[in-house]
């Protein structure tokens, strides 16, 4: 199994995105020991491993192991799938399937733009209460008033201003003893996200999965496009996440009844910054 390397919600030259490998499985499906020590050797955030379309459904089945896990929804990994996919014998014009723990996930070339977007589920973040809150405070050192919310997967902690979030040093030991799968720090953009057309900026850490901080995390962004349409008053936006390298993820929430967010980028050959 000979990976592909792609960065995922990449803006060059201002952001270098988040770096995938992409396998596809053409005969006998490997051991998931086998995957997990090939993402493992990658060492990216995440490997995607894609498997031959489904007979009747016409889905890819598609998984995500990080250095340390399997995980049940990757954004980056599954832009870099559909652009590997595309480039290698799937007609671009074609929206492209994948069946994954997290359902059906859909991606498309954009009709106006040079992006992929993805149709992902909305993962909105609501209170988790007060002592689960004081303890996500208490690990990232962060103020009493300091919003904190919690879904399926991650917490949310929502700080006062872009130079916070981009200043905030973190525990590592701290956060990797919460009970979620990482953390997500956010604020509304300052003048650095705003000069990269973004209306609210964020970080994503995940030490418990062996991410420390990731790069550019389209499932965080399924809490983060319901969170700040509802205080933006907008349901398309850009958000910028401030890791070393960067990355740019565009967000459309759906009505609160669809239960859907359509998170779009570009993928670009891997390149170390």
């Amino acid at each position: 199994m000979d990976p592909l390397l792609l960065s995922a919600f990449a803006d060059p030259p201002a952001a270098a995105g988040n770096p995938a490998g992409f396998v596809f499985v053409k005969g006998t499906v490997p051991p998931d020991a086998a995957m997990q020590a090939l993402a493992a050797e990658v060492g990216f955030p995440e490997t995607a491993f894609a498997f031959p379309p489904d007979a009747k459904s016409g889905a890819y089945p598609l998984r995500w192991f990080t250095p340390a896990v399997e995980v049940d929804l990757c954004g980056h990994a599954t832009l870099a799938a559909a652009r590997a996919l595309w480039d290698h014998g799937i007609d671009a014009r074609d929206a492209i399937a994948f069946s994954t723990r997290s359902g059906i996930l859909t991606a498309r070339r954009g009709e106006s733009d040079s992006m992929i977007w993805l149709d992902f589920p909305e993962e909105a973040a609501a209170e988790c209460g007060a002592a689960a809150a004081a303890m996500v405070r208490e690990a990232l050192r962060l103020p009493g008033g300091c919003m904190v919310l919690k879904n399926r997967m991650d917490f949310l902690a929502c700080l006062e201003s872009e130079d916070a979030v981009l200043e905030f040093a973190p525990d590592f030991a701290a956060l990797g003893a919460l009970p979620a799968r990482g953390v997500i720090l956010t604020a509304p953009a300052g003048e650095r996200a705003a000069a990269l057309g973004c209306a609210f900026v964020s970080r994503f850490f995940a030490p418990q999965c062996g991410v420390p901080e990731d790069h550019a995390t389209g499932s965080a962004h399924c809490a983060l496009a319901r969170f700040w349409a509802a205080r933006l008053d907008s349901p398309a936006m850009r958000g910028w996440q401030a890791s070393p390298r960067g990355g740019v993820i565009a967000v459309q929430a759906s009505s609160p009844a669809a239960g859907r967010v359509s998170l779009g980028g570009n993928v670009v050959p891997y390149q170390a910054k």
